[in-house]
């Protein structure tokens, strides 16, 4: 399973999808506004995925399609301008 899907049970119909991304090396979310293909093993979302850190302006941009993450030139990352596969999802633990 490549994404973790949750449910928002205050709002109904809304769902969340988690994914981990390698560029960033932690996780990122899409809500169910994208549109998703329904396969958490290969899924494939659009639009693209902008993600921006407000504390330190670091932009993360990628499309992701049939199980691959394809990191466009303006991330602020090595994976920049790289395909690499969607790695597993893994529940995060806290120490």
């Amino acid at each position: 399973m490549k994404i973790k899907v949750i449910s928002d049970e205050k709002h109904a119909g809304l769902k969340y999808y988690w994914f981990f991304c390698p560029g960033c090396n932690k996780p990122h979310m899409i809500s169910s506004t994208w549109s998703y293909n329904r396969n958490v093993d290969r899924p494939t979302f659009n639009p693209s995925i902008r993600v921006q850190d407000g504390e330190t302006k670091t932009v993360c941009h990628s499309f992701i399609r049939d199980g691959r993450i394809q990191f466009l030139d303006d991330s602020h990352h090595s994976l920049a301008g790289h395909s690499v596969d969607l790695p597993d999802w893994v529940e995060p633990t806290f120490d």
